[in-house]
């Protein structure tokens, strides 16, 4: 396989078989090992080249449980929200939802936040249960981004910390 950028991501396509050697190799050790254990297929980045990673991996995708994804925004989920948006739910569901129904697998919404760190944390957390609640059937599971306690890492995602047992 060729080692230039030929789909624009940034690395090589070997990068990609490579990847998907890995990914396979893991979960097959897994399944052995833990065969009742539920496997997320790890999310990609919201890029131009998901396509591309999603055509090599599909089949390894289908020795996994859920296919995960990540969805972040800069102020709010809120559709009707007329600021700037990352559009990264919109490109998720364009490609994962008819991957899913080819695959049957369900998604799990591994990560999510807001990245802004002038709202407040309870309408964040308000906004972060909306939204969960507002996702589509295919959804398995949500996990906010990221409970610490100690608030101390990446503090413009945080919730109240009373709160968190919502997500757990």
């Amino acid at each position: 396989f060729p080692s230039h950028d030929r789909f624009g991501l940034g690395v090589g396509e070997n990068v990609i078989w490579t990847y998907r050697w890995h990914l396979m190799e893991s979960i097959k050790r897994i399944r052995t090992y833990y065969p009742m254990v539920h496997i997320i297929a790890p999310a990609f980045i919201v890029n131009d080249s998901m396509r591309r990673w999603f055509e090599v991996c599909k089949d390894v995708f289908r020795m996994c449980d859920s296919l995960a994804v990540h969805v972040y925004e800069h102020e709010s989920f809120d559709p009707t929200f007329a600021g700037p948006k990352t559009e990264q739910l919109k490109q998720i569901h364009d490609l994962y939802l008819p991957l899913c129904s080819e695959i049957n697998k369900p998604l799990a919404m591994t990560e999510f936040g807001i990245n802004s760190p002038t709202r407040s944390k309870r309408e964040k957390y308000e906004e972060y249960i909306t939204f969960a609640k507002s996702l589509p059937s295919v959804y398995a599971g949500v996990n906010y981004y990221h409970i610490n306690v100690k608030q101390d890492i990446d503090p413009q995602y945080h919730i109240p910390v009373e709160d968190v047992s919502m997500f757990m």
